[in-house]
């Protein structure tokens, strides 16, 4: 199968543009396109420039794992503050930290591109973790008191969060950008 000149990305042979850059990709020459049955590597000569590993037959570049545990380590502890009230926090802590590593892993191509995204899962758990918080605060509370200063809490840092929020999300849209320019 050929790969995108732009992304390195393997494209259909079929495709007229890349899915993932959107390169046109009607310059891809012909010897771009190998035959996977007749390309046979010898893994004892071969030698990895690019310092990428392979595991299970995907490419996977160590910083870009690196910066998806980095930032899956900030999304588990927003997602453990969010259900510490609630319960399963630990649970819920260790789906966030394997799943936003795993997806960030496979979704992004380099390591700025993994922090962009990954700002953006941080800005959501920002608005997120507060709210689910203090829900879990208000059904816990005993008399109706209690329960208006969870709701309070939950609006005031709910707020926090949302501002903190635009702030990340901004930041990773122009990390994202820097990465497109």
């Amino acid at each position: 199968m050929p790969y995108c000149s732009e992304c390195g990305t393997e494209v259909q042979d079929t495709a007229s543009f890349c899915s993932d850059c959107g390169a046109d990709l009607s310059e891809v020459a012909e010897s771009d396109t190998e035959d996977d049955a007749s390309m046979v590597v010898d893994s004892a000569t071969t030698e990895n420039t690019d310092n990428s590993w392979e595991i299970e037959g995907e490419e996977v570049d160590p910083k870009v794992l690196g910066a998806s545990i980095f930032i899956s380590i900030f999304v588990a502890l927003l997602v453990g503050l969010g259900f510490s009230e609630l319960g399963g926090a630990a649970f819920f802590m260790m789906v966030s930290l394997v799943g936003v590593t795993i997806y960030l892993n496979r979704r992004t191509t380099n390591w700025k591109r993994t922090i962009g995204t990954g700002l953006y899962i941080v800005a959501a758990w920002l608005i997120l973790a507060p709210i689910m918080f203090y829900i879990g605060v208000a059904g816990q509370s005993g008399n109706q008191f209690a329960a208006v200063g969870a709701v309070l809490g939950m609006v005031i840092y709910g707020f926090i969060g949302l501002l903190l929020a635009i702030v990340v999300g901004g930041l990773g849209y122009f990390i994202n950008k820097r990465v497109d320019a």
